[in-house]
């Protein structure tokens, strides 16, 4: 179930039924596009949302505030959007876009695992400082068509406790190699924590 909350002196609530998306905004099969909203929101997530393979586009400068739901089972695409959270926000969803999330850990992804790294590097700004936060446990990447798996943008400290393992990558042909983290044209970066690194060995 999704609430509305206007930031206005007395504020509004505007509570929608079992499908909020559904109703709050008109959708094709493909979209849920959000563009009709006013911003400066707050959309309080209290039950899980399954996008079932569809896109959710944020409108500019909302914020997702998670209770006790999920999004799951599709594409977010933020527009300076901001998260609120103490647990789980995620599960088997791809994040594009641009966001405004200063503290990004794995334990947002329910049942976390080396494919929603590359979600986690896009909820970086650059602009801000972020600080990633990778928990303990085996996490298995691989680099797919890219060279780079997990791409570190200007002002982020990566606190990685848990240890990313690169599949073999049979299928690419990168004659200068690939980069399991790799630092480009960034700036105020620091990788800490306890985890290990360690490539494909081919």
């Amino acid at each position: 179930m999704l609430i509305k909350t206007v930031h206005w002196r007395n504020y509004l609530f505007c509570l929608v039924g079992l499908f909020p998306i559904l109703l709050l905004i008109s959708c094709s099969q493909y979209l849920y596009n959000m563009d009709n909203m006013e911003c400066e929101m707050r959309y309080i997530i209290n039950s899980d949302i399954d996008l079932q393979g569809k896109i959710m586009q944020i409108p500019d400068g909302c914020t997702l505030v998670f209770k006790k739901g999920i999004i799951k089972n599709g594409t977010i695409i933020g527009q300076n959007t901001k998260i609120r959270y103490n647990g789980n926000c995620f599960e088997n969803i791809d994040i594009k876009g641009s966001w405004i999330v200063p503290v990004i850990k794995s334990s947002m992804f329910r049942d976390f695992s080396g494919k929603d790294i590359q979600s986690i590097v896009n909820l970086q700004n650059p602009h801000i400082i972020n600080e990633i936060y990778i928990d303990k446990g085996n996490y298995w990447l691989e680099s797919a068509s890219k060279r780079d798996v997990l791409s570190l943008t200007s002002n982020t400290l990566l606190y990685l406790d848990g240890n990313l393992f690169l599949l073999p990558q049979t299928n690419l042909n990168f004659s200068n190699g690939y980069y399991i983290i790799s630092i480009k044209d960034a700036q105020n970066v620091k990788i800490k924590g306890n985890g290990v690194v360690k490539g494909d060995q081919m």
